[in-house]
């Protein structure tokens, strides 16, 4: 904080910034608000991960299949039953409008959406479609997560266009992220902000006439769930919005289908069954998830940890552990107790771990398991381990330095005195703000106060840079030249 500027005689003032100088401030800065050409809405986390991410073993997926994960992570929340007698998949295959309504359907229940009981929407051309499709359909329309109307087209090929709005759609019921403005626009939210995406595909706009799915595919660029399909001739600014293009009719492929669904599944809380765990570049995040994939609230949860070179020599041949490190704040190592942390209502528990904040040479292995009061790990123990790779931390700001050009008690009235605030942690400096993807910024406020007739100066924003800096510099004028002993305050909020 700027403290007091006093004027001890004319043309000179002391700034009491002792306080200032080289300080460390509990970060009170907030993420910038939407940065053009960048999806500023993306999460960490991911619902494919554990046994979500086991191969199901398709034969025409191969281990190296660009949508690989993808596929075998719809296929073990039973989003897809594959094709033929369920041992293939065929990745390169069109989705149709009434097999995506079916793949969204499923989706919304695994991710908690209460789709209710199929009704008629009024769809006048899905009678010759099988049943599952026709209740898929009918639901989601009786829901809104799409649209209603005289025709559904069930038969053809959904284009990426028409599969944003199905997404969004899911979205907008499975997270709070994600809701639908009384124009039909997709409005994404943030802490308190809640806005329409900034960004948008020129080849979008050139194409699609329809505001909503307009909305709905930037909203999806701003999620992660679409990352464009492929460069734009022209660059920078001489191309209108992303340097990506959408191709808004281009048919989805069933591969296509399979990241598209995960991606959108990562910002809800869905998670496989039991215990997993995910380092989200600062933290270890503990999911907890029943047989049904419902939250399973106040598990207590022990996190362990050993750097990878050191791995192999964590447990002994009988199964107990000595050899890690402590990952939470229990006072056991390897052991359930009363002060070990809890999963919330939504079944989920952030662990910060001070030795993960950079990651070890070599990665590190992190192991999380649930248990009862007094429980200890043993051969039996059901253990998830995390496998977290060198250079995964990204710095997520704590807290913010403060330091000045000012190396005197006393600051000459006209001169200007400059701040330089550094975004950091606990272990240093950081590039990101508080979400560890954006820039951070502080409102500054300056009030002058001691003599009369002073003016404040303009409240502003500060933005940290790309090494996570923010400077301003402040300077007063002498109120009044000619008399001695008066005090001004200058103070920041």
């Amino acid at each position: 904080m700027i403290q007091l500027v006093h004027s001890r005689r004319s043309g000179l003032a002391v700034l009491a910034a002792g306080a200032v100088v080289a300080s460390v401030l509990a970060a009170g800065m907030n993420p910038a608000g939407a940065v053009a050409d960048r999806a500023d809405h993306t999460t960490r986390l991911s619902a494919c991960v554990g046994d979500a991410a086991i191969d199901q073993l398709f034969t025409d997926v191969s281990a190296g299949h660009v949508f690989g994960d993808a596929i075998n992570c719809i296929a073990y929340y039973g989003i897809t039953e594959g094709t033929g007698d369920g041992s293939t998949y065929s990745p390169e295959r069109d989705v149709t409008r009434a097999q995506m309504a079916v793949f969204i359907a499923r989706a919304a229940e695994v991710a908690g959406v209460d789709l209710g009981d199929a009704g008629d929407a009024a769809f006048g051309d899905i009678g010759g479609t099988w049943q599952e499709a026709q209740d898929a359909i009918n639901r989601l329309a009786s829901r809104g997560v799409i649209a209603s109307g005289d025709s559904f087209r069930p038969g053809d090929p959904i284009t990426r266009a028409e599969m944003a709005t199905f997404l969004i759609g899911l979205l907008a019921k499975a997270t709070g992220k994600v809701s639908i403005g009384a124009g039909g626009q997709a409005l994404l939210t943030r802490g308190t902000l809640t806005a329409e995406s900034d960004d948008f595909f020129a080849d979008v706009r050139a194409a699609v006439s329809d505001p909503a799915t307009r909305s709905a595919i930037s909203a999806l660029y701003e999620l992660g769930v679409t990352r464009g399909a492929g460069p734009t001739p022209l660059t920078g600014d001489a191309q209108p919005g992303l340097d990506l293009l959408y191709s808004p009719d281009a048919i989805v492929t069933r591969g296509q289908m399979a990241a598209f669904i995960t991606r959108a599944l990562s910002h809800t809380g869905l998670r496989p069954r039991g215990v997993s765990a995910q380092y989200d570049g600062a933290e270890v995040v503990v999911s907890v998830r029943d047989a049904s994939l419902r939250p399973v609230a106040g598990a207590a949860i022990d996190v362990f940890w050993a750097p990878a070179v050191g791995a192999g020599g964590v447990f002994a041949a009988d199964g107990t552990c000595g050899q890690a490190v402590a990952a939470d704040q229990s006072t056991g190592l390897c052991a359930i107790d009363e002060t070990d942390p809890v999963t919330d209502r939504d079944g989920d528990v952030t662990v910060a771990v001070a030795g993960l904040r950079r990651i070890p040479q070599g990665g590190a292995v992190v192991w999380v398991w649930t248990g009862q009061l007094d429980d200890t790990v043993s051969r039996s123990t059901e253990l998830h381990r995390l496998d977290v790779a060198e250079g995964a931390d990204i710095g997520i700001a704590s807290e913010t330095l403060v330091t000045t050009t000012l190396s005197a008690a006393k600051a000459r009235f006209g001169s200007s005195v400059s701040y330089t605030f550094q975004l950091r942690d606990v272990v240093g400096n950081v590039t990101h703000g508080v979400d560890g993807a954006l820039p951070a910024q502080w409102r500054l406020s300056v009030a002058l106060s001691g003599v009369s007739g002073l003016k404040n100066p303009d409240t502003r924003t500060l933005v940290s840079d790309s090494s996570g800096e923010a400077s301003f510099s402040l300077s007063v004028d002498d109120p009044d030249p000619s008399s001695v002993g008066q005090q001004v305050t200058a103070t920041d909020t």
